[in-house]
């Protein structure tokens, strides 16, 4: 889960890289502000994505064991 708490905060500072970035053309930062930006969501997606697994397969461990259901 330690992507999460490090893809937030760099996803913001991507976001202030790119204003910096787009108000002066020409930049040589402008790609990698960019990419960071594209690299903090794909990690926010990615880590989402495995909760959701997570909590299907404890879901799914947990319905297919009848002493696990709680009466």
């Amino acid at each position: 889960m330690c992507s999460i708490c490090t893809a937030i905060p760099g996803l913001v500072l991507a976001n202030q890289a790119l204003v910096i970035t787009s108000d002066q053309p020409g930049h040589p930062d402008a790609g990698l502000a960019k990419a960071a930006k594209i690299i903090g969501w794909i990690v926010i997606g990615l880590t989402a994505l495995a909760a959701v697994v997570y909590g299907l397969a404890i879901a799914l461990y947990l319905g297919s064991d009848p002493t696990m259901v709680p009466r």
